[in-house]
């Protein structure tokens, strides 16, 4: 490897060393921006998603208001009331539930099973009490609750949000609710999506640098091409120019040798 060849080289290494340290700070600062970008997207969808429960329990509450307004407190009037608020589905996980404030199970359009149960007591995958904690909340004006159930479409447990209300002259409260793990799976798309941008954003940096690292080495590989040229030129310059004053002296010589060897004969003659 020529001298030249090494001192560009040598001279490319801080310029290598600090595209190396573009290409990993773009990389962290991408991949906080995705981390803050997601925790804005689920702090968004939540408040979203408790906004909607709130409005879906005001829809159901303003639905039966007519008939707990009447100020009858019989069974057929509580039966109405109840198929009213059975009827309010929305999608196969969005339903209402209906529970007194013993914690037995009124009606349940996912778990009929469920009916007539007591479920004060009921822990859930997490160890809470899901029923005690949405009943209590209810006697205090109402509210949101965050626990694990059975979600219907996966028949499985799932994280859930729910927002309950009660009436009290009935001994009833109720609500709805919405499986967290939905939103989880929609900011999960985003962060994948966040994640594939960075990595292009990256890669494009990275060939744009890369590119202008091939230019520079190519630029002075060039130069020094050029310089080896101009200095080849030169020797075969200097080569000919020594050839030529070679045979400029030889020529001289020569005719130095020749005039005095005719002198030297008209001498003898």
């Amino acid at each position: 490897m020529r001298l030249k060849t090494k001192i560009i080289l040598l001279a490319m290494l801080p310029l290598l060393a600090s595209t190396g340290m573009i290409l990993l700070t773009q990389h962290q600062h991408e991949q906080l921006l995705g981390q803050r970008q997601a925790m804005l997207v689920r702090s968004a969808y939540m408040d979203a998603a408790r906004n909607e429960l709130r409005h879906f329990v005001a829809l159901a509450l303003s639905t039966i208001s007519p008939l707990y307004n009447t100020g009858r407190d019989d069974d057929e009037i509580k039966r109405q009331a109840m198929r009213q608020l059975a009827a309010l589905d929305y999608g196969s996980d969005g339903y209402f539930f209906l529970y007194d404030f013993d914690g037995v199970n009124l009606m349940h359009p996912r778990q009929p099973e469920q009916v007539g149960r007591n479920l004060l007591d009921l822990v859930d995958a997490e160890g809470r009490l899901p029923i005690r904690l949405m009943r209590d909340k209810a006697r205090t004006g109402g509210g949101f609750v965050e626990y694990s159930w059975n979600k219907p479409s996966i028949q499985g447990p799932a994280r859930k949000i729910a927002y309950v209300t009660g009436l009290e002259r009935w001994n009833w409260w109720f609500g709805t609710g919405l499986y967290v793990d939905d939103i989880n799976r929609v900011v999960a798309q985003l962060d994948g999506e966040l994640a594939a941008n960075a990595n292009a954003t990256t890669r494009w940096i990275a060939a744009i640098l890369g590119g202008g690292l091939l230019l520079i080495f190519g630029g002075g590989l060039w130069l020094s091409m050029q310089e080896l040229r101009n200095a080849d030129a030169k020797l075969m310059l200097l080569a000919r120019q020594l050839v030529e004053s070679q045979e400029a002296e030889r020529a001289r010589l020569a005719r130095e040798l020749h005039d005095g060897t005719s002198q030297n004969l008209v001498s003898v003659k």
